[in-house]
């Protein structure tokens, strides 16, 4: 993986075999590696699902895992077969477009529910796959509250958000939770960090500068 001319890393899941549902395998050589296709080949009898044309960000994962299957047997080289270059400003992973947070969000449930229904999962381990969803999801927020123009961020916000089942469970992020209130609050949406207080679980948000405005909305509406 290179950056203006200079190796950044070089991926290396090492050789590994995975199979029968061995989360352990999976987890340490090939969950990294699921949200490309250009480091993999593939069977064409493996292949259920083609990938998303509507998608306008990480169809890439979401073929992945919507092929992802019980029975799926995965092999894992260590050499570094292909160069990735990040030079390009204009690059999907560095803009931010009307329907990019949705497709976040589908991403994000789909690689949960898949994972949740092949692997035998400890609960530990699965509310780590779901709050490293919600960074996710969380991200793509601040991504948007900053990439879009006020009026089209809050209407995404408020589509996506309401239809959103990863955050139903309840999950924050410490990291990453304040931020898009914070902008909510700041350009007076108060609204939408109502609805998104509401989605995360909250009756009211836990950051004691936003509370009383919160509140005070909640039952004026102003």
């Amino acid at each position: 993986m290179y950056k203006n001319g200079r190796l950044l890393r070089t991926p290396n899941p090492g050789n590994a075999i995975y199979q029968n549902g061995n989360w352990e395998i999976f987890k340490k050589h090939f969950k990294y590696l699921m949200p490309s296709p250009c480091n993999k080949l593939y069977k064409k009898s493996y292949i259920k699902v083609l990938f998303d044309e509507s998608c306008v960000y990480g169809e890439d994962s979401i073929f992945n895992y919507a092929n992802l299957t019980e029975g799926t047997v995965l092999v894992a080289i260590e050499k570094c077969l292909y160069n990735v270059y990040l030079d390009k400003e204009d690059s999907v992973n560095k803009t931010f477009k009307e329907g990019k947070l949705r497709d976040i969000i589908k991403g994000a449930n789909i690689r949960v529910n898949k994972l949740t229904n092949i692997f035998d999962i400890k609960n530990k381990a699965l509310d780590e796959i779901r709050i490293e969803a919600l960074d996710g999801i969380l991200e793509g927020v601040y991504t948007c509250c900053n990439a879009l123009p006020q009026k089209t961020a809050i209407k995404e916000l408020e589509i996506n958000l309401n239809n959103d089942r990863v955050l139903e469970r309840k999950l924050t992020s410490t990291r990453l939770h304040l931020r898009p209130l914070n902008f909510f609050c700041q350009n007076k949406h108060f609204k939408t960090a109502y609805i998104y207080c509401r989605i995360l679980g909250w009756t009211i948000p836990k950051a004691r500068n936003l509370r009383n405005i919160l509140h005070k909305w909640a039952h004026t509406g102003h």
